[in-house]
């Protein structure tokens, strides 16, 4: 009777380790699927804002030449952004991430630090 136990007992363990790896997979899948979403449409953002500035650019006649080359500065760099994204899984931007931080410790704690300090500010509402 003890034997039927821990065989019944043994299978159940072993059927819900089973269930539980099965769900760790979906959750994974899930994840990653809404991550690559969450990449297109950030890559998606990007490009778009980088579309109005240069248009709000080409708008402002008045903007002296110092200003209109930082701006579109800013514009190539948000364009290199938004097609970096959209070139690139997110395996390789993570492995890129991971080459950053190893290069520059201290320069990657600072952007973190800053980019904490802009995610707080935008959800403190």
């Amino acid at each position: 009777m003890s034997d039927d136990n821990g065989v019944a007992n043994g299978a159940s363990a072993q059927e819900a380790q089973e269930r539980l790896e099965d769900m760790g997979k979906e959750i994974g899948k899930r994840l990653s699927e809404g991550a690559e979403v969450a990449r297109s449409t950030i890559a998606k953002r990007i490009s778009e804002a980088a579309t109005t500035i240069r248009g709000e650019i080409d708008e402002h006649d008045e903007l002296d030449d110092e200003t209109r080359t930082r701006a579109k500065k800013v514009v190539d760099g948000l364009d290199n952004a938004a097609k970096y994204l959209e070139s690139n899984s997110l395996d390789a931007i993570e492995d890129d991430a991971r080459a950053a931080v190893v290069e520059n410790p201290w320069r990657a704690i600072v952007i973190a630090f800053v980019l904490g300090l802009i995610v707080g500010w935008l959800l403190k509402d």
